[in-house]
């Protein structure tokens, strides 16, 4: 019988990106990119807020979503 791996978890921050442009007939899930993860709350902010500005007239919305990282002990 195989074991599994004790896991533990780290908080992340997945900054998300769906693009709102173009096609709107492509599936949702095909325009849902996660771009980076960072490991605290003021990097995230300050990532979407940048990332807001840089590609306001692209269409795309840009949020932080909480999420964990699995590492094995």
């Amino acid at each position: 019988m195989q074991m599994k791996p004790n896991l533990t978890y780290d908080h992340g921050y997945a900054i998300a990106r769906i693009d709102s442009y173009g096609n709107l007939d492509v599936p949702l899930e095909s325009r849902i990119a996660i771009p980076k993860v960072v490991r605290d709350h003021a990097t995230a902010e300050k990532e979407v807020a940048r990332l807001r500005a840089l590609n306001e007239e692209k269409g795309a919305v840009y949020f932080w979503v909480l999420t964990r990282i699995e590492r094995s002990i």
